[in-house]
């Protein structure tokens, strides 16, 4: 009777959260956590393909009165696939995760909150950013916070969060943010440890010995090794991110041409830089200045225009963003539009084009 007791216990803490999600009958979704902000919205553009007429949008939606639990449950209308940005409120902006909602007439789905290091139980709150196209809305219908996890589950996932790859960024690489768990920074949960684990180096030959502290070079030399130990450890765990990243980048460059955040601005730049020493495309326009600065160091000392200093648009280069057909004539700069003839279409929707007589 005992261990039958004990059995259903152990099931409960176990697998407690995964019956409840079969029970509700909605759609559980995984939760990624990309490597920068950046990445992900590199990955909403390739999967919305917005266009001048249809350009991409986000609707931030913070609710701070939602009850305290593990998933986010949205209810929703979409007629395309919705990314979404989403976390607990008030997290670090290196630990917001995404997803993608699948097109549905009535949509439900569940999205995990405890995969984001800033995540704890108890926290009331989440923030939501939802992504789609001007002119094809979706429409969010109705926002629930439940708890689909067991103690155990809890604590598994609590485990798990330190183990969140760090999040690199092109405009600033050297900028950390750093590990966490349950939304607390690893390295004052280590340091608090470590305190301890000094006190704990103290306590112990001091109750041994008759109540005589420890010689005062043996609480130095105890002091430094754990710490040392520690640093080593914390160390090593960056490490690990750091090498996969590297590795990551490295074959996607020799694959793909592209480096991780920086998309293809590098072979925009090469591609620039070849049309440029053929003498047939001059001045250069760039018409989306979000890789204005990274691509004027790329292609220099050639000069990158915008498009109130053009003069004269019909023997431009122009370099610009939100196309997807190869056979488009006609380009979005801005405030205006101009004629002209595909040269090379970018993976990430960019588009060098020239003149229209240029074949």
């Amino acid at each position: 009777m005992k261990k039958s007791l004990l059995l259903i216990v152990l099931s409960i803490l176990l697998l407690g959260g995964e019956q409840l999600h079969a029970e509700e009958g909605s759609l559980l979704l995984p939760a990624e956590h990309a490597y920068s902000n950046e990445e992900a919205l590199a990955s909403f553009v390739r999967l919305l393909k917005p266009t001048p007429e249809h350009d991409i949008y986000f609707d931030p939606i913070k609710a701070d009165q939602l009850n305290e639990g593990s998933h986010l449950r949205i209810f929703y209308q979409s007629k395309n696939p919705v990314p979404v940005e989403f976390g607990p409120l008030g997290m670090v902006a290196g630990d917001i995760l995404s997803a993608v909602l699948p097109p549905a007439e009535q949509g439900d789905v569940l999205l995990p909150l405890a995969p984001s290091p800033s995540w704890r139980a108890g926290a009331k709150g989440i923030f939501l950013k939802v992504y789609g196209k001007i002119g094809e809305e979706s429409r969010i219908q109705k926002l629930r916070v439940e708890n689909h996890l067991s103690i155990f589950q809890r604590f598994v996932s609590y485990i798990h969060q330190p183990f969140s790859p760090e999040r690199f960024t092109y405009s600033t690489m050297s900028e950390l943010a750093g590990y966490r768990m349950g939304g607390a920074s690893l390295a004052v949960l280590i340091g608090i440890l470590i305190g301890f684990i000094i006190v704990l180096l103290i306590a112990i030959p001091f109750f041994r010995q008759q109540r005589k502290f420890p010689s005062q070079h043996i609480i130095l030399r105890n002091a430094f090794l754990t710490c040392l130990c520690f640093l080593f450890l914390y160390e090593a765990r960056f490490l690990i991110d750091l090498t996969a990243y590297t590795v990551r980048l490295e074959r996607e460059w020799f694959t793909e041409g592209r480096l991780g955040h920086a998309g293809d601005i590098y072979q925009i730049a090469d591609a620039v830089l070849e049309r440029v020493a053929e003498k047939r495309d001059t001045p250069v326009l760039l018409c989306n200045p979000e890789i204005a600065t990274p691509l004027r160091y790329l292609i220099y000392p050639t000069p990158l225009l915008s498009p109130e200093e053009l003069v004269n648009t019909t023997s431009a280069l122009a370099i610009t963003n939100r196309v997807w057909d190869p056979s488009t004539k006609s380009f979005q700069c801005t405030d205006f539009r101009f004629d002209g003839t595909v040269i090379r279409l970018f993976r990430d929707g960019a588009v060098l084009a020239g003149p229209p007589s240029d074949l």
